[in-house]
């Protein structure tokens, strides 16, 4: 559950940062972009009943350059 949850934001942020990337590119600019989130995570079924937690994502595109890197930081303990 949480790999498809961590999956679903990978994509949708990279969903985003594309769409603005590619209207920027419409008017002529290009730079490098940044995007970092976090988000918080708790509840949980079975045995992850109790767990919370805390997910970082940092999104880097330079357009110019082609590169595009994604880290994701994912923190989480099981509170009984």
């Amino acid at each position: 559950m949480l790999h498809r949850t961590r999956h679903l934001f990978i994509r949708q942020q990279t969903s985003v940062i594309n769409a603005i990337r590619a209207h920027l590119a419409e008017f002529g600019i290009h730079r490098k972009m940044t995007i970092t989130t976090a988000g918080t995570i708790t509840g949980g079924t079975g045995e992850f009943y109790g767990i919370q937690g805390l997910l970082r994502l940092s999104i880097s595109a330079d357009l110019q350059a082609g590169t595009s890197e994604s880290q994701v930081e994912l923190e989480y303990w099981i509170s009984r």
